[in-house]
């Protein structure tokens, strides 16, 4: 399983790629994860 972590300025994100969908999805952690809006955006 692939992890990647994005070091932003404001903002930090940690995601995995899914085999079985072929997309990526980004790990919540309980406590310690907040969303703010749709970030990233829903695709067109």
């Amino acid at each position: 399983m692939a992890i990647t972590i994005d070091f932003g300025t404001s903002n930090t994100v940690i995601s995995r790629w899914n085999q079985t969908t072929q997309q990526p999805e980004v790990i919540k952690l309980p406590g310690l994860s907040t969303i703010s809006g749709q970030n990233p955006p829903p695709n067109s």
